[in-house]
């Protein structure tokens, strides 16, 4: 998005949000602190929903068979 090159852009990109949600699949400390980096660089509030994967890991195996 060039955010780094035109700081500018931010409020015009992100103007209107006031949270950014993490959607995390793992637990992973070092993920997470870097979610909530990007939402301090942007003046956000932060929130972790940890989403796991779902179904995919039984679809995999249904796919893959015996």
């Amino acid at each position: 998005m060039g955010l780094d090159r035109h700081p500018e852009l931010r409020d015009m990109y992100f103007g209107n949000y006031t949270k950014l949600v993490y959607q995390a699949q793992t637990d992973d400390p070092a993920l997470d602190a870097k979610a909530r980096d990007c939402a301090a660089r942007l003046g956000l509030a932060y929130e972790r929903r940890l989403t796991g994967y779902g179904d995919l890991a039984p679809a995999l195996a249904r796919v893959a068979g015996p």
